[in-house]
């Protein structure tokens, strides 16, 4: 009996860390990271002005940044991914073409700045973690919202 309680008390007390290790988390930029390389794509942590992580990493052949959100005031315990790409174009997107991409599209809005690069951007919410499959569709939704986009922006 003694022996099936120890055997209980260590698979509790596992538990956690076992389904911790299938969370990706921005509380814990480095879960990220792992997450992102696992699915085969370079990720570098970085700290961004504030003091809050940052990803850079690539998809579809362009560089993008991951900025992390909801981050305390000293750059921890973060609750959102925020993904973005800019291009500097040649001819910058017309606003009907940034309204009709918004418009249809779900994943990846897209907007100009002022000195006419264009940018798209994906904001995901993911306070207390998501699982690591679900992380996979979003880094895979990016990938075809980025490939779509260049498509638009002749990239």
């Amino acid at each position: 009996m003694r022996c099936v309680r120890t055997g209980l008390v260590c698979l509790v007390t596992m538990a956690p860390s076992i389904a911790a290790a299938q969370m990706v988390d921005p509380a814990f930029p480095r879960s990220v990271v792992q997450a992102i390389q696992d699915l085969g794509y370079r990720a570098a942590l970085e700290t961004d002005t504030t003091g809050d992580p940052k990803i850079r990493s690539s998809i579809e052949g362009a560089d993008y940044t991951i900025w992390f959100y909801g981050c305390r005031t000293d750059g921890t315990r973060c609750e959102a991914l925020h993904f973005s790409s800019g291009y500097d174009l040649t001819v910058p997107l017309t606003l009907a073409e940034v309204n009709d991409w918004n418009r249809d599209k779900l994943v990846g809005r897209t907007y100009v700045a002022e000195d006419g690069a264009a940018y798209i951007d994906y904001y995901v919410e993911a306070k207390g973690g998501v699982p690591r499959a679900a992380f996979a569709e979003v880094l895979r939704m990016w990938g075809v919202a980025v490939a779509d986009f260049h498509d638009l922006i002749d990239w």
